[in-house]
């Protein structure tokens, strides 16, 4: 069950949740209103630009630095161009 409450926003806000609404993001400055309380009280984690929280990243980033077990570690070109000749592949 839905209560209704009245708030008072300055101009400026009111004005950019307006705005909102007019551009198709939200049906009605209601819903405005109730996104950005949904987001104070549950803030969601921050995304990285590589798209990944900044603990996973941190994580793949960390298991970057050292190779594992079974990894294939290529110091030069010139292992890479072994690597690839041994497959049967031509590289130039």
């Amino acid at each position: 069950m839905n209560q209704t409450i009245n708030v008072s926003l300055p101009k400026n806000l009111t004005d950019l949740a307006r705005a909102q609404v007019k551009a198709g993001m939200y049906s009605s400055l209601s819903e405005v209103i109730r996104d950005a309380m949904r987001r104070m009280l549950n803030p969601r984690p921050k995304i990285t630009v590589n798209g990944f929280t900044e603990e996973f990243e941190n994580e793949v980033l960390a298991a970057s630095e050292s190779p594992q077990d079974k990894d294939l570690v290529f110091e030069s070109a010139d292992d890479l161009e072994k690597y690839f000749n041994k497959l049967g592949i031509k590289t130039k």
